[in-house]
């Protein structure tokens, strides 16, 4: 493929022009990070049968980024960044987090798209997760 091994950034990928750039740059192999204005763009970027691969884990203006802005969540960017540089194992980190609500917002859907992302990368740690978190789901 012609974008495999690239990680792009896609802003706005849960609608619109933003969404069909991001769909279209998957399909040509890229690994997609997608932000979206709201939890449920982010759901539903992690919920579709298409492959935007990873919504971003929070918006501009919650309390979230607020948060991680203040330093109270300091790892969570240097993990994001992590994750863009192609790291699996940040994958699993913050699909961590993200079920446990450590730091982040709880959010299955989140660690179900970034459990699939590593696996798709070969990070046998994010299969075994990602069966768990399938068969017992989220606390």
């Amino acid at each position: 493929m012609i974008l495999d091994k690239h990680i792009v950034v896609v802003t706005g990928a849960s609608r619109g022009i933003g969404r069909s750039i991001a769909v279209e740059l998957a399909r040509q192999g890229a690994t997609v990070i997608g932000t979206a204005t709201s939890e449920s763009g982010a759901e539903g970027m992690a919920s579709s049968n298409e492959q935007v691969t990873r919504p971003v884990d929070a918006p501009v203006g919650t309390a979230q980024h607020n948060a991680t802005q203040q330093g109270v969540t300091e790892d969570v960017p240097s993990l994001w960044t992590a994750v863009e540089n192609g790291d699996t194992h940040a994958e699993v980190t913050l699909a961590g987090r993200y079920v446990r609500g450590d730091a982040l917002p709880q959010s299955c859907a989140q660690a179900r798209v970034l459990l699939e992302a590593a696996v798709k990368r070969g990070n046998a740690e994010a299969k075994q997760k990602l069966d768990e978190l399938r068969q017992a789901g989220c606390p």
